[in-house]
């Protein structure tokens, strides 16, 4: 079956004369990009300036000294903070794309860069869960657990 290639039109979104709309969409996509990032980025801050700083005071010790223990401990959560940004840039770089398209010789790619706005998603257990050692030893727990009571039925 032939399809003529110049009737089909690949929009991403196209707001045509409406100024409002677009720089409105342009503010929504920066916003739920920024807004989890810099969330994400305090808190994993916060948590060892504030851990570091308890522990300096209770044990009369140096607070540099402490804050760099705790990063060593909690570097895990940097290490996230700084992937959830690597992963959720494609998608705000495509979501900035605002144009229709004439006849797309390789739909391949349009359909692949919007599944690529799933990583983040799909990868949060690689994420989070994989640079913990707290978690990833409960996973193994779990996990051993799991196939113990497979194995016994």
């Amino acid at each position: 079956m032939y399809v003529d290639e110049d009737k089909k039109t690949w929009c991403i979104s196209d707001y045509k004369s409406r100024n409002f709309l677009k720089q409105f969409d342009l503010i929504m996509n920066l916003i739920h990009f920024i807004t989890p990032v810099l969330i994400n980025f305090t808190s994993s801050s916060c948590i060892i300036i504030i851990t570091a700083r308890k522990r300096s005071n209770a044990r009369d010790e140096y607070f540099l000294t402490t804050l760099r223990q705790q990063f060593q401990q909690h570097y895990h959560l940097i290490i996230s903070s700084c992937l959830l940004v690597l992963l959720a840039l494609p998608r705000v770089i495509i979501s900035l794309f605002n144009h229709c398209l004439k006849s797309i010789k390789h739909p391949q790619l349009a359909l692949s860069s919007y599944f690529l706005s799933f990583g983040p998603s799909v990868l949060i257990f690689i994420i989070f869960v994989l640079p913990s050692v707290k978690y990833r030893k409960t996973f193994k727990e779990i996990v051993d657990r799991f196939i113990f009571r497979r194995k016994q039925i």
